[in-house]
This record gives structure tokens, sequence and C-alpha cells, in this order.
């Protein structure tokens, strides 16, 4: 029987892989390319609404219900969305000083300071991503397995957006470093405790970061085909999220 911490071992590994792989999406036309990024990140959107803003939502609730120490931290539930709005603020900086740097220049070849930057702070988002493999809010390998595939999605947009700005460097050096941080999160989730106030706290900030990457990043830009992709692929998770 597969266990929960072996099943999070093997998202890490899927996980890097989606950097290190996802430029070969490349070799598709033009239109199958954009397609597959919609449906990708239609996937994303609806696991942050369907499941990850209520998970993190019911698990201070019950935290703020029961005294406990998350309930002081956080005093009242509606609380742990300023840690959301957080998330969505820090990516939104992210995203202004690579979109101001690159508005009037091709995708860049060299590792210039807004490349530095930009990879810094997904490194972080990374890193994030693979350490709470290991530390889910809803236990069993269902849970684990949405999570991971969604954000395997996700990152499947990301990598694109780092390719569409940063060019060559992001194919060069970007990648793997954004792969290794995956890594590197999730060895460090295997080995250490968490209580349960920094971990809502630390859910509360992916999924604002996530929203935000979500809506600048993944939805499409108008377009019939577009946005069927994003449809089905926001109905289909959804569905999968709403009758498992």
């Amino acid at each position: 029987m597969v266990t929960t911490t072996t099943a999070a071992g093997a998202f890490a590994l899927g996980l890097a892989a989606v950097h290190v792989l996802a430029g070969r999406l490349g070799r598709l036309d033009p239109a199958s390319r954009r397609a597959t990024v919609s449906f990708a990140g239609g996937v994303s959107v609806a696991y942050v609404f369907a499941l990850l803003l209520p998970e993190v939502n019911r698990a201070v609730l019950e935290a703020v219900e029961s005294g406990s120490t998350v309930g002081s931290f956080f005093r009242r539930d509606v609380h742990v969305y300023l840690v959301v709005l957080l998330g969505f603020v820090v990516f939104y900086g992210v995203h202004a000083l690579v979109a101001t740097s690159n508005r009037d220049a091709e995708a860049s070849d060299a590792a210039t300071p807004v490349f530095v930057a930009h990879v810094v702070a997904f490194t972080g988002y990374n890193a994030l991503v693979g350490y709470l493999l290991f530390h889910q809010e809803g236990p069993g390998l269902l849970e684990l397995s949405f999570y991971a595939v969604a954000l395997g999605m996700h990152f499947l947009v990301v990598d694109a957006s780092f390719r569409r700005h940063h060019g060559t460097a992001y194919d060069r050096l970007g990648r793997w470093i954004l792969a290794g941080a995956v890594l590197a999160g999730a060895a460090v989730g295997a080995v250490t405790p968490i209580d349960e106030a920094t971990l809502s706290v630390l859910f509360a900030f992916l999924a604002g970061s996530v929203v935000f990457n979500s809506i600048r990043e993944e939805l499409p830009e108008p377009g019939r085909i577009r946005y069927l992709a994003f449809l089905v692929g926001t109905g289909v998770y959804s569905a999968v999220l709403l009758f498992a």
C-alpha cells in the first residue's frame, strides 16, 4: 500500500519534472499550445476556489471556535483572508516588476536583475509548494493527489510565463532552479514538523499567491478556443473535486 509520505515524494519529483520538461509544449502549434495552457489554468482556478480556499477557511474556523493556538493567532476566522491578501499583493508586485521591465523589450536572453528577482520570488513559491506536499490540511492520498495535480497544472502555466518573459535565460538556468526548489522544499517538509497555526498561515499565503497567478497568468486572452479550453479545465476539475 502506498503511504502519503511515499506519494508526496513521488509528486515532488513530478512537479519538478514539469519545469524541466514543459518546454516541449513549444513543439505544438501555437493554437494547441495556448489551448493546453488555458486548460491547465482552468484546473488551477477550480482547485483554488472549490477546494483550497474552503479548506483554509474551515481549518481556521474550527480553530477559532475551539480556542486553540490558531484561534488566538487569527482571533476571528476572517483574519486568515488578510494572509490570503498578502500572498496576492506580493505576487502582484513581482508581476508589476517583470511587466514594467519587459514592456518594451523582447524576452531576455541574459540573467538580468529582473530575471534574478523573478526567479528568487518563485524559488520561494515553489519551495512552499514542495514543503506543503508533506503537510496537507486534509488527510489522505486523495487530498494530496488533488493538490499535486492542480499545482502541476499551475506550474505548467508559470513555466510558460517565464519562457515568454525571459527566453533563453530561463531555459538555460531558471527552470532548473525552480525544479530544484520544489525538491528542496519537499525535503525540508519530509523531515520537519509544523504546528497548526503556521500550516494555516502557509496555506493561506499560497492561496492568495495562486489566486493572483491564476488571474494574471492563467486566464486566457479573448479567444473562443482558449476560453472553451479554460472552461473545460474548470468544469472537469470542479466536477472531480465536488463528486470525488
